[in-house]
């Protein structure tokens, strides 16, 4: 695959148009530059009808390069004497350009989407696929432009910048939608092995896609973690595993009025069975600790025994790791031994666990036996007598026939019942435990409704304005804190 431009393709200055040509690309590309629209208004009615503002604007550039293809190659000084190609400076309007006229630029000249700006610009060199991949509506596209040109995508520019990052970002934001991320890493499933050392909601595309307001689709989450089962092991810069982060959202507080403003509750059957596969698939993950601090993924649980998911993920944690409950850990998770559904549910699971143990080792022992018994005689001695040597073997085989059924029975009419007996108390249990979440412990740090005051101040806000321009964020300190604070308590 070649990743150089074609001479047909190669940009052409626009002081080499002849005159007619370069007059009428340059009013075209200064509207492009200088088009002002109402932002707010757009944001107030939706972007997605931001095409409604700029239909002279997209139809002028669709008659004009329609007519004069070349335009669609053509690179012009403007502002601060950057260099730009048309569709470098659509890209950086496309929230209000939408996919329809920047699809159609790109379909005249694919190669425009890695060129890179020319002139004095401060910074890093900005391209078009970055530009379109910095909001949301945008990389809606990239699983279209992946079909039709994957060697953009293999670039080593989009190799270094990893468009499809943001694109999980947003996906993590409930800004993309699971169809257009499973089809693009179905048709670039190199891109799941590619991380970034973002430090907020950075990684692979697995992990940022648990670093988010929303959680993912499960069926998605398994085939990416499927697909690439080295990022189910991956920590975050807070020394947090997969299951650490999925157990914290699972545990997460419930944001009241912040589900009508568009956060999801998440403690849902989604995440429970996320849970539920790291648990079978990845059973390491199960004794991993907080680095630092010596949290396992059931201390993220421990809080939220009230909910019938977080206990039904807390009983799996406990039967693959019942020793977890004597783990010390920090100070912002309660001991395991002091949780009062703990203290109920432990010793249930211990004697459940000592009943499995004894039918493994009744069946064990029953299977030796039959092999032992099946096992033909043809060692004597002198003082055997003769048929002695077969007479011992079928007595043998007899008693491991007894011992078989005895076996059976004793699984079937008594271990079996008292397991059952075991798991309807530990059902009971649950239901004994259940009911509202409570804030007021000492490892919430807000009460509900200063928590719902600070999050509308920070999060929500923080959420609509990055949703939209996720890079817009980079570098502000005062973002970053925020961001950090609130994840923090949502893995508390």
């Amino acid at each position: 695959m070649a990743n150089n431009t074609p001479d047909s393709f190669e940009p052409v200055l626009a002081p080499a148009l002849d005159p007619e040509l370069q007059k009428k690309f340059m009013a075209l590309f200064e509207e492009s530059y200088d088009i002002f629209f109402n932002e707010a208004e757009v944001e107030r009615l939706d972007f997605d009808i931001a095409e409604t503002f700029a239909l002279p604007w997209i139809q002028h550039i669709s008659e004009e390069v329609s007519a004069h293809p070349i335009f669609a190659r053509t690179i012009a000084a403007y502002e601060k004497g950057d260099i730009r190609s048309l569709l470098d400076v659509v890209s950086e309007k496309f929230n209000y350009a939408g996919p329809n006229i920047t699809k159609f630029l790109i379909e005249v000249n694919p190669h425009a989407l890695l060129w890179e700006r020319r002139g004095n610009s401060i910074g890093p060199k900005l391209i078009p696929i970055l530009l379109i991949g910095k909001c949301a509506w945008g990389c809606e596209l990239f699983p279209w432009m992946l079909e039709r040109y994957p060697w953009v995508f293999e670039h080593k520019l989009c190799r270094t910048k990893k468009p499809h990052l943001n694109m999980m970002r947003f996906y993590a934001m409930k800004q993309i939608s699971t169809e257009t991320v499973r089809r693009f890493y179905e048709l670039y499933p190199q891109g799941l092995r590619e991380n970034d050392d973002e430090p907020h909601m950075g990684g692979y595309p697995l992990t940022i896609s648990m670093s988010g307001a929303g959680v993912p689709d499960a069926d998605t989450f398994i085939w990416m973690a499927q697909e690439y089962p080295d990022a189910v092991y991956h920590r975050n810069k807070r020394g947090y595993t997969m299951l650490h982060k999925v157990c914290s959202t699972l545990a997460a507080r419930h944001l009241g009025n912040a589900v009508d403003a568009g956060f999801p509750t998440r403690c849902t059957p989604n995440v429970a069975k996320i849970c539920r596969f790291l648990i079978a698939e990845h059973p390491s993950l199960i004794r991993q600790q907080v680095q630092g601090h010596g949290y396992l993924p059931v201390h993220m649980l421990a809080n939220r025994c009230n909910r019938r998911l977080v206990q039904e993920i807390a009983v799996l944690l406990l039967r693959a790791y019942p020793d977890c409950v004597s783990i010390k850990a920090g100070k912002f998770c309660p001991e395991l031994s002091s949780v009062p559904f703990i203290q109920q549910v432990h010793p249930l699971i211990l004697d459940e666990l000592a009943i499995d143990e004894e039918i493994s080792t009744l069946f064990h022992i029953a299977e030796k036996m039959a092999k032992a018994g099946a096992f033909p005689t043809s060692r004597t001695t002198s003082t055997d007598a003769p048929g002695k040597s077969s007479k011992k073997a079928s007595l043998f085989g007899s008693v491991s026939e007894v011992f078989h059924l005895w076996t059976n029975l004793r699984v079937s009419d008594v271990l079996s019942a008292r397991r059952q007996t075991l798991n309807e108390r530990i059902a009971d249990t649950c239901i004994l435990f259940e009911g509202e979440d409570r804030y007021e412990d000492n490892y919430d740090g807000f009460g509900g409704d200063e928590y719902l005051a600070f999050l509308s101040v920070t999060m929500f806000n923080g959420l609509r304005r990055y949703g939209y321009c996720y890079e817009e964020r980079i570098g502000r300190d005062d973002d970053d804190a925020s961001n950090f604070f609130i994840n923090h308590h949502e893995e508390r």
